[in-house]
């Protein structure tokens, strides 16, 4: 496992020096080489659908709730594709991340966009790492990244920092349809990067990929006290993914004190 996290923290600064945006969405067109003005525009559009759609969803399950949160955060927030996109609809964004030159790009992002309530952090890459709460959380396409013993430790710490009332977006993968072999040989790919290359010499990046029990995740949302769960289920080549939305619990009220006797 030590072995693992030395190879995950070199991995995203390495992308993040070289392919911030391909780190984002994996697309040979994101790749420094090919990314130009339209193609960087392009990849804006994407987030802002994407917190459009989030949204909309949140307001057909949920329309009796307030859809505007104060202060938001933005988990493994990459170059900024949905925490630009989040300042339209939030008072003030946090975006956090791992890699130290995709917060770089992300605030070069922030000024070219001229966006001025956002803030961006580098993350240390294990909890913890907040120090407020937040009434919105967001984390799309990040947590398959993460191994489940870090992500779930990391998992509780943001639920933890959700505001009472407060929404939350994330999204989990839970089941990749692959041999065994296969699972162990992409384990191998990613830690030992020269055994990659050597059957796999035309890929350009060796993604860590995860899957999470969704049995674990669904008691630690309980035991932080999340009232509501929907869920959207898809997939990604041989990867099933849960996109969940969720809504903590109001602070109990605390009934007014007992009347003083005559």
């Amino acid at each position: 496992m030590k072995l693992y996290r030395k190879r995950y923290t070199d991995f995203w600064k390495e992308i993040g020096q070289v392919d911030p945006y391909f780190g984002v969405l994996s697309h040979e067109k994101y790749l420094s080489s090919n990314l130009d003005n339209p193609t960087k525009q392009a990849f804006f559009e994407t987030g802002e659908r994407h917190v459009e759609n989030v949204f909309k969803i949140f307001q057909q399950v949920w329309p009796d709730e307030r859809h505007a949160p104060q202060n938001a955060l933005d988990f493994g927030c990459g170059t900024g594709r949905i925490t630009l996109a989040l300042s339209q609809k939030c008072t003030e964004v946090t975006g956090i991340d791992v890699s130290p030159a995709m917060i770089a790009e992300a605030e070069k992002n922030q000024l070219e966009q001229e966006k001025k309530n956002i803030q961006f952090i580098v993350s240390p890459g294990e909890a913890p790492f907040l120090t407020e709460t937040y009434d919105y959380i967001h984390s799309a396409m990040v947590f398959q990244h993460i191994h489940p013993k870090d992500g779930f430790v990391i998992l509780d710490h943001l639920v933890d920092h959700l505001s009472p009332s407060g929404l939350a977006f994330i999204q989990l993968n839970y089941h990749t349809i692959e041999t065994p072999m296969r699972r162990l040989f992409r384990k191998l790919n990613f830690t030992f990067p020269s055994i990659g290359k050597v059957f796999s010499p035309n890929s350009t990046y060796r993604f860590p990929m995860f899957d999470y029990d969704l049995g674990q995740v669904y008691s630690l949302l309980q035991n932080h006290r999340i009232k509501r769960i929907f869920s959207i289920a898809g997939e990604s080549g041989p990867h099933q993914f849960v996109r969940l939305y969720l809504q903590k619990k109001p602070l109990p009220h605390k009934p007014e004190g007992s009347p003083k006797p005559s």
